[in-house]
């Protein structure tokens, strides 16, 4: 019985470690971590994961103090030399505000004079529709079309039972 309680599950292992259980699997299957199948089961004994951990600990590499300044250093340095080039200016000169502003003005007075196109959007959709339905009723044949209670399932035309 005691080599039961030895034995640790995934969730249990992954517990342990602060980490998913996949995480777990993916290091069995590397290798990393050496587990035993129960069965189905995939089980880990405890002597693997407290050596798993220890395998761990002493890959740690800790970064001293003067080399994380130095890697700062560099990375603000090579931000001091980028020069970014904007296809304008900014802030916007006071003539370019207005020539901006004239610009939108004369857009909106061009978009006046056409005037409104004379059909609604509800129209022009009901129109699409329409003719989709012509081109499927086309390719497909009667017996491709939509039928509820004796008319077209979109815009109330007879369909053909009715003819």
């Amino acid at each position: 019985m005691a080599n039961e309680k030895s034995l640790l599950t995934v969730n249990e292992v992954a517990e342990r470690l602060r980490v998913h259980p996949i995480t777990v699997r993916r290091h069995i299957k590397a290798g990393k971590l050496r587990a035993v199948r129960v069965g189905r089961a995939v089980r880990v004994r405890e002597s693997d994961v407290e050596e798993f951990m220890g395998e761990l600990d002493r890959n740690w590499v800790e970064p001293d103090v003067g080399t994380k300044a130095r890697l700062l250093k560099e990375y603000y340095e090579a931000l001091a030399n980028v020069h970014i080039e904007l296809p304008y200016d900014w802030p916007p000169t006071p003539e370019e505000i207005e020539r901006r502003k004239k610009q939108t003005e004369e857009a909106f007075r061009s978009r006046d004079l056409r005037g409104p196109i004379g059909i609604s959007t509800t129209e022009l959709v009901r129109q699409g529709r329409r003719a989709l339905e012509e081109k499927y009723e086309r390719t497909s044949g009667p017996r491709g079309r939509r039928v509820r209670r004796g008319k077209m399932a979109s815009d109330g035309r007879e369909s053909y039972r009715a003819r």
